[in-house]
């Protein structure tokens, strides 16, 4: 059976990627995986390729993230899906958001989450598609339950990206999106008062030219989308900022410290404050580049990625005694298991990995 497998932006790939490996070892199915993009070889006409990949597909599966759902390539696939057969055989697998927040033309499709019910109807109807399957529901079914903590782990880490701002299609969606749809609101409001004030003019001529009528109701609803809109603007600004400094910090770290004060001038942000410190760090800066993570644990005790980079920084900048580092550390980790993986991986620790305490924290409790 060939499964096609629908992304767009860096966290919806990651998905993607992960399904396509844990169908292949679902037993009892002969699943064809397919990834948009990647399938794809270097020097083909990815036209005719894609063209021949639906083609080819029995099943669809959209990896939708909020910021993607209306992404042209992710639309023109989920169109292309539809045309060639029922609907019930396109499935959008909705990573941070409901159902009840999906947009045209992905609404048109019946949606799962990504959680363990939303996998296992997903998954149950490939089963149910596979009419060369000789095992029962129920063997299947516990062979899902086993498998299901493997892929689970990935769609957690690609929730994080999006949360982290790792995934930059994200971002921009939203903030643009919000401003969007809140602009035309406003402008929607804004004409209906108008409208009422002229109405009220005509239905009571003898009221002299001062009187106006002012409904309270959306003179507040007006002011409250003023707001937002405002409020939006700036997230939009400071956004912007943070891309450009993002993309500088590599290769000119202290031109993207410029940018992120100017982000911080018109809102103080814990990705700002955050980016800032990778900035000092590529500086070798490490006394700064603490101070700002303090600044952000300080108004946000419960932010992960903060905890986990003054652990690093702390490591790396040699002044501090390893319980220090590792009291952060395990702090990270009780916010977001995750970062237990990181850091067995992560060359910020290399000298610390043959630590006694290091290794019970991140080698010892991953066995157990």
């Amino acid at each position: 059976m060939r499964v096609f497998l629908s992304w767009s932006g860096e966290a919806s790939r990651h998905v993607a990627e992960a399904i396509a490996k844990w169908l292949k070892i679902l037993p009892f199915m002969e699943i064809d995986p397919w990834v948009s993009g990647d399938a794809i070889d270097p020097g083909t006409r990815w036209t005719k390729e894609l063209s021949q990949a639906l083609e080819d597909t029995d099943f669809g599966i959209l990896c939708v993230t909020k910021a993607n759902q209306q992404e042209p390539w992710v639309c023109y696939e989920a169109g292309a899906l539809s045309k060639k057969f029922d609907k019930s055989f396109v499935v959008p697998l909705l990573l941070d958001f409901h159902a009840s927040e999906l947009e045209q033309p992905i609404k048109q499709f019946q949606a799962v989450c990504s959680n363990n019910e939303g996998i296992w109807k997903l998954v149950n109807q490939l089963y149910k598609l596979d009419t060369e399957n000789s095992r029962s529901e129920s063997e299947f079914e516990a062979a899902f339950d086993a498998l299901w903590p493997n892929l689970e782990k990935d769609i957690d880490y690609a929730r994080e990206m999006i949360t982290s701002g790792m995934d930059p299609k994200a971002e921009t969606f939203n903030t643009e999106g919000s401003i969007r749809k809140i602009a035309i609101l406003a402008e929607s409001i804004s004409e209906r008062l108008t409208r009422l004030e002229n109405i009220s003019s005509l239905a009571n001529p003898l009221v002299g030219k001062e009187a106006s009528f002012k409904p309270v109701e959306y003179q507040k609803q007006l002011a409250e989308i003023n707001q937002k809109l405002d409020k939006l603007i700036k997230f939009d600004q400071v956004s912007e900022l943070i891309r450009q400094a993002d993309f500088l910090r590599n290769t000119n770290p202290q031109q993207s410290i410029i940018i992120y004060d100017k982000a911080l001038e018109i809102h103080k942000d814990d990705a700002v404050l955050i980016g800032k410190a990778k900035a000092y760090r590529k500086l070798d800066k490490w006394q700064q580049a603490i101070q700002l993570l303090d600044d952000v644990i300080s108004e946000n005790p419960a932010a992960e990625r903060a905890f986990y980079n003054r652990a690093c920084y702390k490591n790396l900048s040699g002044t501090y005694e390893i319980k220090d580092v590792l009291r952060d550390l395990e702090t990270a980790i009780l916010l977001f298991d995750n970062y237990r993986q990181y850091a067995m991986e992560d060359i910020d620790f290399q000298n610390i990995t043959d630590n006694p305490d290091f290794v019970a924290l991140c080698f010892d409790a991953d066995k157990t």
